[in-house]
């Protein structure tokens, strides 16, 4: 057979070079798999399920275990007797994709606790003694986006307690006694999408809320205030909803809102406000929708102290206000600015007094006639967000007759009777 004269050493190379590549890529998976599975003593109060997955539920441990597999990813330590969580509690275990320590006796997690768990997931430290969040607790969770502090006896949130955990997409605080959220506690929340608070919190700082950013949805519930305070809310920023709901209020103080922006929906339902000293909502809050709904006010401003401008959409309906003269300056505020009069009191009642008490404002109108002696519409200024105050001062019945008023008229006669005497003597008259 004659020979064609082609070589056939290239395909003999090709053939050498794949077989020198799958040697390789062997080695290496052999390397990598003798590196992640290598022998490894599971403690004995501990079930390792595999290298990476160990469970140590109710073993009595009263520390972290430093002898776990290295490469663990998921633990759980969950009703153990552990109590202290120290500054980079979990250095040796750099893998770790979820961790779960409720149940334990943890009193105390000092700041950086976490340091070094970059690739964290999911966080759960819920029914512990823990009372308060320093700063820096959660430092270093670059990853974390669910985060479980359920359930604790958590009283205080300190400046930057969630400082380094931008990633957090859900935060669970519900059922902790917390009484106090200082300012910029949440700062570095920046995507958030919920925050679920506890109940019952009694102090809101100002910045409170500050650099927390893109959330989705916060919701402010059975709060517990003498006052809510200038500034609670400013830099606050892109929530899609706002809610404050069935709380206690105390005084809406002056400035509340300002430096907070773009808002998609602002609601405030079924709270119990004490007074308003001022209210304000401007272009520059950028909010979408405010919504005023089945509130109690027990003492209302004049109409001048609620300014609202540049939302597209109010509603305000279902409160209970005093039905005095005060009601009529608040008809043409602002906060009814897209309703009717008539509409306003249809759909929005009395607590006082007692005879129109949780009837329409209408009814209280034309039933017990409460308002014929206030001022007529032509004594109030046509600019919404400007009222006579004057008018209004002289119908007040908190300050009709006080005292005060009394006293000094009565100085005044006293005063003139005795002139008038002491001239009568001297002959002037």
């Amino acid at each position: 057979m004659r020979s064609t004269g082609i070589s056939r050493r290239p395909s003999l190379t090709a053939a050498a070079i794949i077989c020198c590549l799958l040697f390789i890529q062997r080695c290496c998976d052999a390397n990598t798999q003798q590196q992640t599975q290598q022998p490894y003593n599971c403690p004995q109060e501990c079930i390792c399920l595999s290298s990476t997955q160990v469970l140590c539920n109710g073993g009595g441990l009263s520390r972290i275990p430093e002898d776990l597999p290295p490469y663990v990813e998921h633990l759980s330590l969950i009703k153990n007797n552990i109590g202290q969580l120290k500054t980079d509690a979990f250095q040796r275990y750099k893998s770790l994709r979820k961790l779960y320590l409720d149940g334990n006796a943890i009193n105390q997690v000092q700041a950086f606790a976490f340091r070094g768990l970059g690739r964290l997931q999911e966080l759960s430290m819920q029914n512990t003694p823990l009372d308060r969040l320093g700063a820096f607790t959660f430092s270093g969770l670059h990853n974390l986006s669910h985060l479980y502090l359920a359930n604790n006896q958590i009283r205080r949130i300190e400046s930057y307690a969630f400082a380094g955990t931008s990633s957090i997409r859900l935060l669970v605080l519900t059922n902790n006694p917390t009484v106090r959220i200082d300012s910029s506690a949440f700062a570095g929340l920046s995507d958030v999408q919920m925050i679920y608070l506890p109940a019952g919190v009694r102090h809101l700082e100002q910045d409170a809320f500050n650099g927390l950013s893109m959330v989705g949805h916060l919701k402010l519930a059975h709060l517990d205030l003498q006052s809510l305070n200038s500034f609670v809310f400013r830099g606050l920023r892109h929530v899609q909803l706002l809610s404050i709901q069935e709380s206690d209020l105390g005084v809406i103080r002056p400035g509340v809102f300002t430096n907070m922006s773009n808002i998609g929906r602002l609601s405030l339902t079924n709270n119990k406000i004490d007074a308003i000293e001022s209210f304000e909502l401007t272009a520059d809050n950028r909010v979408r929708q405010f919504h005023f709904i089945g509130n109690h006010v027990l003492d209302l401003p004049n109409g001048r102290a609620i300014r609202i401008r540049g939302v597209p959409i109010v509603n305000a309906s279902n409160n209970h206000f005093p039905c005095d003269c005060h009601v009529v300056s608040w008809m043409k505020s602002p906060m009814f600015a897209n309703q009717s009069r008539e509409r306003m009191m249809a759909n929005n009642y009395c607590i006082s007094p007692y005879e129109v008490h949780g009837k329409s404002i209408q009814s209280a109108k034309d039933e017990a006639h409460l308002f014929d002696d206030c001022p007529a519409d032509d004594e109030i200024d046509s600019d919404s967000t400007v009222v006579n105050e004057t008018a209004l001062e002289t119908t007040k019945p908190s300050t009709l007759f006080s005292s005060s008023d009394c006293r000094s008229n009565a100085d005044q006669s006293m005063a003139v009777i005795i002139l008038s005497l002491l001239f009568y003597h001297l002959g002037y008259y």
